[in-house]
């Protein structure tokens, strides 16, 4: 059954073997010899093997080792962990080259693996501080001979006829020193090589390398200054004798770069009969004998070859780590870590001659000595070998408190894990297998000699071996093999199977295997890369995180998470949805990124139906998750410090004064869950002005301009909801009458995005009516993401004339107008506006209601009347805040009355505090410019937790480009018999039964999926403009007929622009296209339609939308009038006659 299962799959590839010749064979990538000193000739490695090759470890296995029961049957948990941790800090070569590092981690198993993983990790350097100094021994394994790798004694620093290199970061410190500071000297028989810092009293200081050979009249003296380098920064110093060309010469580089080179020195052979020392002072010889200090800076790598290092091999390797190599002689990265543990007084040398060094630190005058901690500390800088691979800088010291921390916490869930495993190896044995055991020790716990903690005393390698007995050995070491068997085992069932998580899926090596069984194809993605960025983390990164992966891996993941949404990619295969969701499952947001062009046939190019249908992450404000109940003291405006609010900075200042003086609009983003009460009311949001009193809140004054509220009724119909949203609203401060807009049936409850907005027109903008005293009112509510749920009312109403400003006397000394959403007490002595009426008024609940428990996007207030127009194109896209005519209206006219003046949403930089005032960016940036006495601000939500989430919401994004064929709906409908839509241009009232001629349709298969820098800028040029008659108007006006270009959009062109903050950096874009089209494109060909015309993915170069291309008409001498064409469209134009005979020739 099992085997015709099996070919019915066709043959796995875990059960094939895989020539090792062909490692690489499924990358284009170039040759696999770019990895040098790697194990990938290692028939025991699988990190190099090519997809659809062998399983040859469980660390291949999407595992949560974390869960005992997922990886431990049959062996004790406990011995794992103890065992483990014995051969990573016995066995680990640390000191290896990068072969034998990769064969260790190889041989781990997956436990083993992760266990390594959690190991303390620490990178570091020192600062001597002027009191320190290393004595590095010329003799292999002189300190810690039992524990070093090699012990013959041999003197490893003698170059004999080979050159020396010495190399190090140094950062000294942005202060002047009067003397100069040594870097390393080491000394033999006739010669002496030495380095220093050179003195300095400004911000830059130098380095000089000294060779001093011979004795007395034969004696030679030659030195070197490198050119100034900056302090209180880390610069790589090298120092090189350089013996290859068969004379000697002298040769310093700073940061990789070549800065000086001596004449050639007359040299024998080289051999020391002294010790290195770091960092300590000495004397030389400048016409009179000089002395230099003790090193005061802080030094990371140093690193000795007997080899003539040059700017390549620097610069190839200077910022990563440097393993084993049969060059290096001597490395100290200074990684170990800060705390009390023997031996901690000693660096290690990994360079595999075991000169392991002790730290002498000197007392200073009063007799005190620098501790190690500061020495060792890390603050100052960062650290300059960027791509130092962390994941390899282990803790192995067998003492560490960090490391014997995770032992002992890991042996105690071990030892839980057993006591309720009923697999247990020991518990499937006999007894009296055991009662020798207990004789001898007296105890029948077999699993109790590897509970003991890890303990040593010295540097790695030292940690004491577990005692037990050769039974125990035995049975744990064939439980681990049945352990790793029955992984295998039950990773089978996994083999088609794919998740966004990696664990219980389809093991990477057999990817490609379930793509074929799931009829996918999963071309290479990163095809353009070397072979080491795809197995090498650090040749990828600029930064050394432990999380960064390695290409190969990161291929994977993106591969396994196309395979889980597989079902929806072939559902939609041959749209562009397919194409988006390959990117989304790369973790990439298509529509932000790229513009997929499809050649339709839109007949109209300048329409406010051009718009994308776009699923888009919006940040909403959320009030619901909070502390809402806590009680707490109110403050001046009547709120407390634990329920949620939101108080927008005063929309008034000195200059303009009151912002609501004449017609002014606000509109909101608002969602509910469906769950919320029957009866609640929700006040939406509030317009205030008062008084306020900060020791007693009531003791002042408030006045009530606007309570948007929403009320979800208690009654529900078949026809649909019977929920409201009303605007009690009021010109006057002064007692009167609240007036009322109301909107029946609106199912604002549905948890869906609704968008509110309410406006007065003042009389001197109400057309035809200046001879009555009153403003227009409008109250709009519409579904986003939908047409189809619009509600609209609006009432002219007669009444004060000057507005909320004249309507109160003392508006000097009052705050605002502002707006506030959420939780407050009315309980003010002085009560205006709204506020004043008695509770027996018939609306007096929902006129004073506060509460707020929804959610919110966007919080915006003009100071113009918005019109219904402007109002669709911002609840069709949040992002939108446009009007028809930014030249009028926009926000960076400074000149302009008629703005917007508040613009708060969700995306802000601060989103949580413990329970303090959260400041709320305003992105109109007005607070800059008018001196308000507070800023927006947020406050009440619950402490050390985030107020917003990203919640996806259906818009209707405007199309990038006004004039661009762009249609993915190619399906047309020419006619219908009710409500057809004209305006599309092809659609007309049934019956039709001919195309109209100037309607033909030529639809082209071409796609182009575009990056541009011009199509980021038209989005938030877009932003700003409400109706596309904006365009319309300006392109189509014909005074412009003979003009070289358009003086309006040049207009807007220039106020938007100088907005901007800095300089559009293009090559930004450019290299994130440059990295994504050579990853992506073969897989987005691949997921097309034969008859598609791919075009590629492309760089754009092109004008923004109000850079427009003209041409001036050249005939403007026919018609007569005024030279300034903007002057001719209000007189009559007159053609020139000419009078004459025409005549056949």
């Amino acid at each position: 059954m099992n085997k015709k299962r099996l070919d019915r799959f066709g043959k796995p590839d875990i059960f094939r073997s895989i020539q090792r010749k062909n490692a690489n064979e499924s990358f284009s990538t170039g040759s696999v010899a770019n990895i040098y000193n790697t194990n990938i000739t290692s028939e025991n490695s699988f990190k190099y093997e090519p997809y659809g090759s062998a399983l040859k470890s469980t660390q291949q296995l999407s595992v949560d080792f974390s869960k005992f029961e997922n990886h431990t049957f049959f062996n004790s948990a406990t011995a794992k962990v103890s065992i483990a941790f014995n051969k990573f800090i016995n066995k680990y070569p640390f000191d290896g080259t990068l072969f034998e590092i990769e064969e260790f981690e190889d041989k781990l198993t997956g436990y083993e693996r992760y266990l390594l993983d959690l190991v303390p990790k620490n990178t570091g350097y020192l600062t001597p501080s002027g009191s320190v100094y290393i004595e590095v021994k010329n003799v292999a394994g002189s300190s810690f001979p039992e524990y070093s790798k090699k012990r013959s004694g041999a003197k490893i620093l003698d170059p004999n006829l080979e050159s020396f290199s010495f190399e190090s970061f140094i950062a000294v410190p942005n202060e002047n020193f009067l003397n100069d500071m040594g870097i390393f000297y080491i000394s033999g028989s006739d010669i002496k090589i030495e380095a220093k810092i050179n003195n300095s009293s400004n911000n830059f200081c130098s380095a000089s390398f000294r060779i001093i050979s011979g004795s007395g009249i034969y004696q030679e003296d030659k030195y070197i200054n490198t050119d100034s380098f900056r302090k209180g920064e880390f610069n790589h110093l090298s120092f090189v004798l350089n013996r290859e060309a068969g004379s000697s010469t002298l040769e310093s580089y700073v940061n990789g770069k070549k800065q000086t080179e001596s004449s050639p020195v007359n040299l024998s052979k080289i051999n020391f009969s002294d010790s290195l020392y770091l960092f300590k002072g000495g004397t030389f010889y400048d016409g009179e004998h000089k002395s230099y200090n003790n090193l005061s800076a802080s030094i990371k790598d140093v690193r000795i070859y007997h080899q003539a290092r040059n700017e390549k091999n620097i610069k190839g390797d200077y910022r990563e780590t440097v393993y084993k190599n049969e060059y290096l002689v001597a490395n100290f990265r200074f990684n170990e870590p800060t705390g009390s543990y023997s031996s901690n007084e000693y660096v290690l040398d990994t360079s595999g001659n075991s000169l392991h060094s002790k730290i002498t630190i000197l007392a200073d005058s009063s007799g005190g000595k620098a501790s190690l901690n500061d020495i060792r500390d890390t603050s100052k800088y960062k650290n300059p070998v960027e791509n130092e691979n962390i994941r390899r800088l282990h803790i192995l010291y067998p003492d560490n408190d960090n490391l014997i921390e995770l032992n002992k916490k890991l042996l105690s869930s071990g030892y839980e894990y057993d006591q309720i495993n009923p697999n247990l190896i020991t518990r499937l044995v006999p007894p009296h297998y055991y009662e020798e055991l207990v004789f001898e020790t007296g105890n029948n716990d077999e699993i109790d000699p590897y509970r003991k903690q890890i303990s040593g005393q010295s540097i790695p390698g030292s940690a004491e071996n577990v005692k037990t007995n050769i039974l125990n050995v035995i049975l744990f070491s064939w439980a681990n093999i049945f352990d790793e068997i029955k992984m295998f085992i039950d990773s089978f069932g996994n083999m088609i199977f794919s998740d966004f998580n990696d664990e219980d899926i389809v093991p990477d090596q057999l990817i490609v295997f379930a793509a074929k069984h799931m009829g996918v194809e999963l071309p290479p993605i990163f095809t353009s890369n070397t072979s080491e960025n795809l197995f090498d983390s650090n040749k990828v990164y600029n930064t050394n995180k432990f999380e960064n992966l390695p290409l190969k891996k990161i291929q994977s993941l993106i591969w396994k998470r196309i395979l889980a949404d597989a079902s929806y990619y072939k559902k939609t295969k041959g749209t562009v949805e397919s194409l988006k969701s390959i990117f989304r499952s790369s973790g990439i947001d298509p529509d932000k990124m790229f513009a997929f062009v499809e050649k339709g046939a839109n007949t109209s190019y300048l329409s406010n139906k051009n718009y994308d249908i776009k699923s888009v992450d919006i940040p909403m404000i959320n009030f619901s998750g909070s502390n809402k109940n806590e009680v707490s003291p109110l403050e001046k405006r009547g709120v407390a410090s634990t329920k949620p609010h939101i108080v927008s900075s005063e929309l008034s200042s000195s200059i303009e004064g009151n912002l609501t003086k004449e017609s002014w609009s606000y509109e909101g983003y608002y969602s509910f869950p469906a769950s919320i009460e029957s009866g609640s009311i929700q006040s939406l949001a509030r317009l205030q002005r008062g008084k306020f009193n900060t020791s007693d809140f009531t003791l002042g004054s408030n006045g009530g301009l606007l309570n948007i509220v929403a009320k979800k009724q208690t009654t529900k119909s078949l026809t649909g909801s019977h929920d409201t949203v009303s605007a009690y609203f009021t010109d006057d401060l002064n007692p009167v009458s609240p007036r009322k807009l109301s909107l029946n049936n609106v199912n604002i409850f549905d948890g869906d995005l609704w968008y509110i907005s309410f406006s007065k027109k003042h009389e001197d903008d109400t057309l035809n009516l200046s001879s009555v005293t009153g403003s227009e009112y409008s109250l709009r509510c519409y579904k986003c993401g939908t047409n189809s749920q619009n509600y609209i009312t609006s009432s002219f109403l007669t009444g004060s004339s000057q507005g909320i400003q004249d309507g109160y006397a003392e508006r000097s000394t009052l705050e605002g107008p502002f707006v506030i959403i959420g939780s407050q007490s009315l309980n003010f002595s002085v009560k205006k506006g709204l506020y004043f009426i008695e509770d027996t008024h018939e609306n007096y609940e929902e006129i004073t209601s506060t509460d707020f428990s929804g959610k919110v996007a966007s919080v915006r207030f003009w100071s113009t009347f918005l019109t219904e127009r402007d109002s669709i194109s911002h609840s069709n896209d949040y992002k939108n805040y446009g009007t028809s005519d930014p030249n009028l209206n926009s926000m960076f006219l400074t000149s302009s009355f008629g703005k917007i003046r508040l613009h708060i949403d969700g995306n802000q930089p601060v989103t949580s505090s413990n329970n303090e005032k959260i400041i709320l960016n305003d992105f109109t940036q007005n607070e800059k410019n008018i001196n308000k006495s507070f800023k927006s601000f947020a406050r009440g939500f619950e402490a050390n937790k985030t107020i917003n989430s990203y919640e996806k919401f259906i818009q209707f994004v405007p199309g990038n480009k006004i004039d661009e064929i762009n249609s993915s709906n190619k399906v047309r409908l020419r006619s219908l018999e009710k409500n057809p839509d004209t305006s599309l241009g092809y659609q007309f009232l049934a019956p039709v039964y001919n195309t109209i001629e100037n309607n033909q349709i030529n639809d082209d298969a071409r796609l182009s999926i575009e990056m541009s820098v011009a199509r980021i800028i038209n989005e938030k040029i877009n932003n700003e403009i409400s109706d596309v008659s904006f365009f319309e108007n300006i392109l189509g006006n014909q005074s412009y007929d003979f003009s070289l270009s358009y003086s309006e959009l040049d207009f807007y062109s220039n106020n938007f622009f100088k907005n901007l903050k800095g300089e559009i950096k293009i090559d930004k874009l450019l290299n994130v296209y440059t990295w994504l089209e050579s990853s992506f494109e073969e897989i987005m060909r691949k997921s097309l339609p034969k008859k598609t015309k791919f075009l590629g993915m492309n760089y754009v170069v092109e004008p923004h939308v109000l850079e427009r291309s003209k041409i001036k008409m050249n005939n403007e001498d026919a018609f007569i009038g005024s030279d300034n064409n903007n002057e001719r469209k209000e007189e009559k134009s007159s053609i020139q006659v000419f009078t004459g005979d025409v005549s056949l020739y």
